[in-house]
């Protein structure tokens, strides 16, 4: 195995650490360097949250279940509701910068993405579940699940650079002054106008023309929050 090989595995292994409560990752990475690996630090990846305390232990625990093979139960907080869901975990996984679980809902009846920061009161129910044949996981940014929405925005070319960090550089069109021309999919309407909020003026819904209208009836909305006086 080439040098550049040992680098590319210990930086993986520097990447689990920052996620790991245990040692298990870092006596690894002693190890190699016992048998005469380098790593020049020229790559370092920090897998962990703002909070990795709050992190590692529901790593730990959704990983023992996942080798296991055992439900675990949680309180999620969606856009849409808060509610109790059980599930048969399937996959760990890290994308779009956070960790998520993947597994089979038990409510929903099939296969659900969660996001491990949204969870509250995790925990390994012990209870066995027979192994299913599922799906080979694939993750499309542009396509997130059913129910999908098309639509196209225009972005102020002053947040070109967040399209390219959420999107990569090939999708986005772009006008003779700059602005950046979006055509993407989305899972639902209320997510996506919230994700339009976030840019602020940077943003305008080209079309469809509903999802234009119905915007702007919720800016009206959020609009005459602060055309009142807060009373005293």
């Amino acid at each position: 195995m080439s040098t550049e090989d040992m680098g590319a595995i210990i930086a993986g292994l520097k990447s689990l650490d920052s996620v790991c409560e245990t040692k298990k990752y870092r006596q690894l990475m002693d190890k190699l360097y016992a048998d005469g690996a380098k790593s020049t630090g020229s790559i370092i990846i920090d897998l962990s949250m703002w909070d990795k305390t709050a992190l590692s232990p529901k790593l730990k625990l959704i990983k023992e279940a996942v080798e296991n093979r055992q439900l675990i139960s949680f309180t999620y907080y969606s856009p849409e509701r808060t509610e109790e869901r059980k599930i048969e975990p399937y996959r760990l996984i890290y994308q779009w910068s956070s960790w998520y679980v993947w597994g089979y809902c038990l409510s929903r009846k099939d296969m659900r993405l969660f996001k491990l920061s949204r969870m509250t009161g995790l925990a390994n129910l012990h209870i066995p579940f027979e192994k299913r044949d599922i799906p080979e996981y694939s993750c499309d940014k542009l396509r997130h699940t059913k129910g999908e929405i098309e639509a196209e925005v225009k972005f102020d070319k002053s947040v070109k650079w967040r399209i390219i960090d959420d999107f990569g550089a090939e999708l986005p069109q772009y006008d003779e002054e700059g602005n950046v021309f979006l055509k993407f999919t989305w899972s639902d309407v209320p997510s996506f106008f919230r994700y339009i909020l976030t840019f602020g003026d940077c943003a305008e819904i080209i079309s469809p023309a509903k999802y234009r209208e119905d915007f702007s009836e919720l800016l009206k909305k959020i609009s005459c929050k602060y055309d009142t006086q807060l009373s005293d």
